[in-house]
C-alpha cells in the first residue's frame, strides 16, 4: 500500500491520520514531563516513579500532607536535586543533568516555600536582577516590571528596599521575580501563604492572564479553597507516590486523599 493510501479511506481522513494528528497535537501541549522520577535520601524514600505533566496555559495544583514529596519534585524539576530514577523534561529537551541555571536559562522559573529575595536591593532591582541567566527575556521587561508591580500592589514599593516589604510582600515580590523572565513553566512553592483573601484573589487574576499566554503553571499549595479556585487539573501525593490525578472537585474527594490528610 502507498502512504498516500493510510490518508484517506471515502475521501475522509482515516484513523491514522487522525490518530496522528491528535498525538501530535498532545506533544505541542505538553510542555513540562516528569517521567517515573524518583529521589532517595539514604533509605529514606522521598519520591517514587513519579509520573505527570503540565500542558501550556494550564495551572495543575500539587497537594498532599506535609512530608509528601511535593517540594522536593520541585527540587528535582529544577535541578537542585539530581533525581535518582526517570527524568524530567521541558518539550522534548531534557533537563535532568543541568544546573539549576541553565533550567533558569531555558524558560523554568520558580518561587520557594520561604521567599528568597536580595533583601539590600529595591523592589526593581530585584525584577531585573532575575534578567541575568535570560537575555532573550531582557526584550520588554520594563512593561513587564510595570505590569506585574501594578497587579501585585507593589507599585509604591518600587524603590523600598526589599527588607522593608512584609512577609507577604516578599512573597508577592518572588513571584513577580518569577514572571519577569517571561517564562515557559512557573514552579510556585505555597504562593498564597501568609496573604490576605483580596490579595489572593488579585494573584488568581493574574495567574489567569499568565495562563492566557501560554505559560505552564505547577502550584504547590496548602490552601484547599485555593486550589478549587485557581488549578485546571490537581495531582495529589503521599509518602512520595502520586495517589489521585484529575479535575479539583474529583481529587479533593477522592479516598486516598482524605486518608491521606487525615491520616486514617
Amino acid at each position: 500500500m502507498e502512504s498516500s493510501d493510510l490518508t484517506k479511506i471515502s475521501g475522509a481522513p482515516c484513523a491514522y491520520e487522525t490518530f496522528m494528528a491528535s498525538a501530535t497535537a498532545r506533544r505541542r501541549r505538553r510542555m513540562l514531563r516528569v517521567v517515573n522520577v524518583s529521589k532517595y535520601f539514604g533509605k529514606v524514600r522521598a519520591l517514587e516513579s513519579v509520573t505527570m505533566e503540565v500542558n501550556r496555559g494550564e495551572l495543575v495544583g500539587l497537594i498532599g500532607p506535609n512530608g509528601s514529596g511535593k517540594t522536593t519534585l520541585i527540587n528535582v524539576i529544577t535541578g537542585y536535586y539530581e533525581p535518582d530514577g526517570g527524568a524530567v523534561y521541558l518539550g522534548d529537551r531534557r533537563l535532568s543533568g543541568l544546573r539549576p541555571h541553565e533550567i533558569a536559562s531555558l524558560g523554568v522559573a520558580r518561587t520557594f516555600q520561604v521567599p528568597r529575595v536580595f533583601r539590600s536591593m529595591t523592589v526593581l532591582q530585584n525584577l531585573m536582577a532575575a534578567l541575568a541567566y535570560n537575555r532573550e527575556a531582557r526584550r520588554g521587561a520594563e512593561e513587564r516590571a510595570e505590569w506585574l508591580l501594578g497587579a501585585l500592589g507593589l507599585s509604591e514599593k518600587r524603590n523600598d528596599l526589599a527588607s522593608n516589604l512584609s512577609g507577604g510582600q516578599q512573597r508577592l515580590l518572588e513571584i513577580a521575580r518569577a514572571l519577569i523572565v517571561n517564562p515557559k513553566v512557573l514552579l510556585l512553592d505555597e504562593p498564597t501563604a501568609g496573604l490576605n483573601p483580596a490579595v489572593i484573589e488579585s494573584l488568581r487574576e493574574m495567574l489567569e492572564q499568565v495562563k492566557r499566554s501560554g505559560t505552564a503553571i505547577l502550584m504547590v499549595e496548602h490552601n484547599m479553597r485555593v486550589v478549587s479556585s485557581f488549578c485546571d487539573r490537581v495531582v495529589a501525593m503521599n509518602e512520595g507516590i502520586v495517589v489521585a490525578e484529575g479535575k479539583p472537585e474529583e481529587v479533593l474527594l477522592n479516598e486516598a486523599v482524605i486518608e491521606a490528610y487525615l491520616g486514617r
